[in-house]
């Protein structure tokens, strides 16, 4: 069963690209490289909307709950560390982590 880690990032519009290029260049690939997830999705979230504010959800899926919870006590604090040593106030977060129930895959549609 997967289990996936999900980090939730308010960023203020003044700084909103170049943390898009630092979470792209830098920050997720220390994260996958420290071979807990398996896959990594960034999405911007366009509704609902904050002002002044962009949006972000990270989900990156790993093989196991325990795996998320060991990474989140051993190596989490290091990485946050350097983002908020870099961004600060100006991209606040919140984490969670979940299991997968189930999923349904539809065919292509021609």
């Amino acid at each position: 069963m997967s289990a996936y880690y999900e980090v939730t990032m308010d960023v203020d519009s003044s700084i909103a690209e170049e943390w898009v290029e630092y979470m792209r260049s830098e920050h997720i690939p220390e994260v996958m490289q420290t071979g807990v997830f398996i896959s990594c999705q960034f999405l911007r979230i366009i509704e609902p909307t904050k002002e002044g504010l962009e949006c972000f959800r990270i989900t990156y899926e790993a093989k196991s709950l325990s795996v998320i919870q060991d990474y989140r006590a051993e190596l989490s604090p290091e990485l946050q560390r350097k983002h908020n040593a870099r961004y600060g106030e100006y991209a606040k977060g919140s984490r969670r982590e979940m299991i997968g129930e189930f999923g349904i895959t539809f065919p292509e549609q021609a």
